[in-house]
């Protein structure tokens, strides 16, 4: 098993430091670990490809372009990149709902948090491939692994698993019977409103009427959903801070 990572920071200290961390946990773990080193955004622009790395650690203070501003210029063409902010300032944490951070590291850095959040992603990277649901649509068996589901809509006696790269698939079934086989090793999917469940991996900020999924797509929030969906969706990204 291998696992692509990078850094962008511009103290070359820093970035070393958590480079030979990373690598000898990768040794603990016979986990193969690549990992390349941007000492600036503008480094990081010009020669990385965010879908290339399994793990994205960017700095928020740099010089010029700092961290926040690059992760918002990342999000912009990849949706699922995994970005780990490394911060003194905790003051940032929830400016990072709009980029859909999944971690924070507050220097210095702790190498029991650093550990939960490389253990973490090799997890759910498992996950992925693994956790799926067989469906029976037009007589045929269709595979969807649960982690490719943006959001369920009923309507009527049939679910559209809406899937976050576009493509839809109509089954005849009832809402909780579905939600049910989703959700069987997990809360993956919550409802949102009467007609709606989203896969909480896929929010990138949610308000009192509404979410934004990392699609792009805004799915209506009910008051009476609100609250249990909000709960599961700080619990996904900030669980082990």
């Amino acid at each position: 098993m291998g696992m692509r990572v990078c850094y962008c920071e511009d103290e070359i200290a820093q970035a070393r430091l958590l480079k030979s961390q990373i690598e000898a946990w990768g040794i603990g773990h016979n986990i193969k670990i690549n990992m390349d080193i941007f000492e600036s955004a503008e480094e990081f622009l010009f020669k990385a490809q965010p879908l290339d790395f399994d793990l994205i650690f960017l700095d928020i203070s740099m010089k010029n372009m700092n961290g926040m501003e690059l992760a918002k210029r990342i999000r912009e063409n990849d949706k699922k990149a995994v970005i780990v902010f490394i911060t003194s300032d905790p003051s940032y944490v929830f400016e990072g709902y709009e980029v859909g951070a999944f971690r924070y590291l507050i220097k210095p850095i702790e190498g029991g948090k650093l550990e939960e959040i490389l253990e973490s992603v090799c997890a759910k990277a498992d996950e992925k491939k693994e956790e799926c649901i067989i469906v029976k649509i037009g007589g045929e068996s269709h595979r969807i692994e649960i982690g490719s589901i943006a959001y369920l809509e009923s309507q009527g006696h049939y679910i559209n698993i809406v899937k976050s790269d576009g493509e839809t698939l109509s089954l005849k079934s009832s809402f909780s019977d579905i939600l049910k086989r989703i959700n069987a090793n997990g809360q993956y999917c919550v409802v949102a409103h009467r007609s709606y469940a989203v896969n909480v991996s896929q929010i990138t900020s949610i308000g009192r009427n509404e979410c934004k999924l990392s699609n792009g797509e805004i799915i209506p929030v009910s008051r009476s959903a609100y609250k249990e969906l909000n709960d599961a969706f700080i619990k996904y990204n900030l669980e082990g801070m």
